[in-house]
């Protein structure tokens, strides 16, 4: 699916629980989610630091987050 650490610990069990993916980004239910409706949005590739994200990557990020949680 991808190579992020990070996502591979919260993998989704089933497909059914990925919301939404692309070749850049992925988002799924969490498995013991702390409220109604909580998704975890994450990037595919791994970072090693958040100032490795060009300023470009970051915009679609927060785009892609601000219209999941208006969905």
């Amino acid at each position: 699916m991808d190579n992020s650490p990070w996502v591979d610990k919260y993998r989704p069990v089933k497909l059914d629980h990925i919301i939404y993916q692309d070749s850049e980004y992925i988002v799924f239910l969490d498995l013991y989610p702390p409220t109604k409706g909580y998704l975890i949005v994450a990037p595919k590739p791994h970072y090693e630091d958040i100032l490795d994200i060009s300023i470009e990557e970051q915009l679609r990020f927060q785009t892609l987050v601000y219209y999941i949680a208006k969905a």
